[in-house]
């Protein structure tokens, strides 16, 4: 009441003295009731934080500030009690009602640090105990310390790097002798500097377990260590054993396979503890999570696995090796083929040798007999055995073969695996293993195999898969028909093959009948397109053979693919009608050309048939028209060419009648010209005229005086080069005809007639040339 007046404290016992006597008597029951309060909250603080360090200190802090405020009115005095007096409540929960409602500073703070010392590190106690650590008072180090504790560390408390404000309250507290061993632990476990090694080791068993266990982390101390295995308190038996698996201690072994004296944890707390091993596994430890292996359940199996496949196969040692097989085998049919298969690729990647292996192949073996036929062919790590498994050891994934859709995924992986050679110890020789074994599974197979080649149409490796079917296909005949089907997305590829091949290796060797004979059994539904491919590769002389085969095989096909047959024989009607065409007539041709006519009308009828029967090969009538038309150009071409021999013949009589006439006329005419030269010699020389002519002036004889032609004018040759010499000497020309009984006109006929002869003389011509050339007087 005075205090609620404005009375100070140093005057309050003064002016208390002043009131009346019932008046201080009631204020002296209110004083002792609150005091009452007050001491058993310190009471009942002291006893929350018993094992907290520094607590007289800091209880001291809440009894001065109680002090300070003391009395407090009396409709606050219920704040001095203590939560759980009157709820029922235990520390923990009485400290976390005062950390949140409690009037006084210092009674909150106290809470909210001894709630962190008992482990309570949620994210907003942190937040007030950094806040805290920034005050230069022992609740400061206090705060500090329990961030820094290994509780801290384990929670995420602590920070990876101390900063200013805790370093410094932590060292702060190094001078506290009741506080200095935990601030020295939680220094050293922030790796501040090494000097707190000594106040580490001298901490001694009577000191708490909290401070000897995070004394114990802080130096790596496995024998301290070792004490807090078996703890009580989970938290710290957790942590002890984390830091010895961290460590790869000895005493990890019979943590997770349990000895004489320990009994077998828990799966959760030895999975835990496998998370925390280092990696490689050391040596000593590989036992032990082998023991996992086989006696845990499937989580911890697999933990254990993953941890044992950390070190490649190749760098353990033969002992371990060997174990390891030994356990494969003794585990395969507990522990699913998914991790049997991928203990096998583990060991498979630059493993040993085959000897070593073996015990992984067995056991994946196992494992798979323990499945599906599904779930062998769609465990992820099936590649590993696919590549490591001998022929005798695929016999549980024979099954999957009869399933179209899980033979055509199973023969897939072994393609891709293929295809990814190069990432793989796989060469021709495997690939040859893995796909005779299975082909031999035929005609099961053939839909699987062509199923798994059409999704893979791009794949890489593909020339030696199709060299492994194109070897069968020519040393074996009772198969060609099945590796033809199965082959029949890449059916480009087989056919590029027998092109590569010499002739002699070929199926049907280089004898076009013989190939067709081979191929068309083999696939009947592309008989059209190997005639297109033969077609051009046909001799004349095996064209009517090979068309008579061809009709063969279309009749054998009409009736269940009346499409694949008359588009068979439009092709080879085509190819003999383009070549009658284009080519003279033969005993060949028309060989061939018969063939169509004979064959024809029973195979039109048949087509019709089949046709009519089948609904679904509408639309391929049109072909029958097309092959008529071959044949009717076929006709046209027959016409035409009697047409043009009896034009020939009719032509070639002609000739020899113009021939005859011709003949005739000449002999007439030589005739006629042997007169005439008779009459010529035997007639009198012309009489010349005074007019003087050049005379020759060399020798003259063979030709040069043989009358040629009758006069009148020069009738030899020597006559005729002296008439032209008399005209270049520029006599008068008309007298120089004159001599020759020649006038203008008639001189135009005479050197006519000259030219026609030396025309049909080249002699005459040539002498005349050399007369021109010589002297003359």
């Amino acid at each position: 009441m005075l205090r609620a007046a404005g009375v100070d404290r140093i005057a309050l016992p003064e002016r208390a003295r002043t009131l009346d006597a019932p008046t201080r008597a009631r204020l002296h029951d209110e004083w002792r009731a609150q005091r009452e309060l007050a001491v058993a909250l310190l009471a009942d603080a002291q006893r929350a934080c018993a094992w907290l360090p520094a607590r007289e200190r800091l209880v001291a802090d809440i009894d001065d500030e109680i002090a300070r405020s003391f009395p407090v009115p009396p409709a606050s005095a219920g704040s001095l009690r203590w939560p759980e007096r009157e709820r029922g409540l235990d520390d923990a929960a009485a400290l976390e009602l005062m950390r949140t409602t409690h009037p006084m500073w210092g009674a909150r703070a106290v809470a909210t640090v001894a709630l962190a010392w008992r482990g309570d590190l949620r994210r907003e106690l942190v937040a007030e105990l950094q806040a805290y650590a920034c005050a230069d008072t022992t609740l400061a180090v206090v705060a500090a310390a329990a961030l820094c504790a290994w509780r801290g560390r384990r929670a995420g408390a602590a920070p990876r790097r101390l900063g200013e404000e805790l370093e410094r309250a932590l060292r702060r507290g190094l001078a506290h002798a009741e506080l200095a061993p935990w601030c020295a632990v939680a220094l050293a476990l922030a790796r501040v500097g090494d000097e707190q090694t000594a106040a580490l080791r001298a901490i001694g068993d009577d000191a708490p377990a909290e401070l000897r266990l995070g004394a114990a982390l802080a130096l790596g101390d496995e024998p301290r260590l070792a004490r807090f295995v078996d703890d009580a308190d989970a938290e710290r038996r957790d942590t002890a054993r984390t830091a010895l698996a961290e460590r790869g201690a000895m005493l990890v072994a019979s943590l997770l396979a349990g000895d004489d004296e320990r009994p077998l944890p828990p799966d959760g707390e030895r999975r835990a503890l496998l998370r925390r091993l280092p990696n490689p596994l050391p040596s000593s430890l590989v036992a032990a999570v082998m023991a996992c292996v086989e006696q845990g359940g499937a989580e911890l199996a697999h933990d254990a696995l993953r941890m044992i496949e950390r070190v490649p196969f190749r760098e353990r040692t033969p002992t371990e090796r060997t174990a390891l097989g030994a356990l494969a085998t003794r585990v395969a049919a507990r522990r699913g083929v998914e991790r049997m298969l991928e203990l096998l690729a583990w060991a498979g990647v630059e493993g040993g040798g085959a000897q070593e292996l073996a015990p992984f192949v067995a056991a994946a073996r196992t494992a798979l007999l323990g499945t599906s036929a599904r779930e062998r062919v769609e465990a992820r790590a099936l590649d590993a055995f696919l590549r490591l498994a001998h022929d005798e050891d695929l016999a549980p994934l024979d099954e999957a073969l009869l399933d179209h859709e899980l033979g055509a995924r199973l023969l897939g992986r072994v393609l891709d695996l293929w295809a990814r050679r190069d990432h793989h110890d796989v060469d021709a020789v495997w690939l040859e293993a893995r796909m005779g074994r299975w082909w031999s599974a035929r005609p099961t197979s053939v839909e699987a195999w062509s199923g798994a080649l059409s999704a893979r149409s791009g794949m890489s490796g593909r020339d030696e898969v199709v060299a492994f079917f194109w070897r069968r296909f020519c040393a074996r005949a009772d198969e060609r028909v099945a590796i033809a089907a199965a082959l029949r997305p890449w059916s480009q590829l087989l056919h590029e093959a027998r092109a590569a091949a010499p002739a002699h290796d070929r199926p049907g060797g280089d004898d076009v009948v013989a190939q067709w004979e081979v191929w068309s059994a083999a696939e009947p539904h592309d008989m059209w397109r190997l005639v297109d491919e033969l077609n051009p590769t046909v001799p004349a002389a095996r064209l009517a053979t090979f068309a008579e085969r061809v009709f063969d095989a279309a009749e054998a096909v009409v009736g269940a693919r009346p499409r694949t047959g008359i588009v068979t024989v439009f092709r080879v009607c085509a190819e003999i009608a383009n070549r009658v065409r284009q080519h003279e007539a033969s005993e060949e041709l028309d060989a061939a050309a018969a063939v169509i006519e004979r064959r024809m009308p029973s195979f039109g009828e048949r087509f019709a048939a089949a046709r009519a029967a089948d609904e679904g090969e509408r639309g391929a009538e049109h072909f029958l028209d097309d092959i008529a038309t071959e044949r009717r150009l076929i006709a046209e071409v027959y016409e035409r060419r009697h047409e043009r021999a009896a034009r020939e013949q009719q032509r070639l009589e002609q000739q020899r009648q113009l021939h005859e006439r011709l003949e005739q006329q000449r002999l007439e005419q030589a005739r006629r010209d042997e007169a005439a030269s008779i009459a010529v010699r035997a007639s009198p020389a012309p009489e010349r005229s005074a007019l003087v002519l050049p005379e020759p002036d060399f020798p003259r004889g063979g030709i040069d005086d043989e009358p040629f032609i009758a006069g009148p004018g020069p009738r030899s040759v020597v006559e005729y080069a002296q008439l032209l010499k008399a005209l270049q000497r520029g006599n008068d020309a008309l007298a120089v005809f004159a001599a020759w009984e020649l006038d203008a006109a008639s001189w135009a006929a005479c050197a006519n007639r000259w030219a026609a002869l030396m025309c049909a003389r080249p002699d005459v011509a040539m002498r005349f040339a050399a007369l021109l050339s010589e002297r003359w007087r």
